[in-house]
């Protein structure tokens, strides 16, 4: 009496194959989406503080405008040449009030 047993099931060699090379893609695909966040994330932080320190100086700037037409509002006798100095600020105020809108928004 012969008795034999049946035989353990296996996976087949090409489906355990293809098994592992999917879990290595898909590995790889996670790792590469995860460096390409952290990159991005890293490089937008310099990105931003460049753009807010442009923004600083294009206020520094515009705020000597405003002194000197201030200045200017305060030499200029009443008259047509006094109501465009005013007008002048305003807009340089304008100016300024976008540059700092822009300036918190970054």
């Amino acid at each position: 009496m012969s008795h034999e047993s049946p035989a353990a099931p296996a996976a087949a060699p090409d489906r355990v194959f293809a098994r592992a090379a999917a879990i290595l893609v898909a590995g790889a695909a996670v790792v590469t989406l995860a460096g390409g966040v952290a990159i991005d994330r890293l490089t937008q932080r310099p990105a931003r503080l460049a753009e807010i320190a442009i923004v600083g100086a294009a206020e520094t700037a515009l705020a000597r405008e405003i002194a000197g037409s201030l200045e200017r509002i305060a030499r200029t006798p009443p008259g047509p040449d006094l109501r465009a100095a005013r007008l002048g600020l305003g807009r340089e105020l304008e100016r300024l009030a976008a540059l700092e809108a822009w300036r918190a928004a970054v």
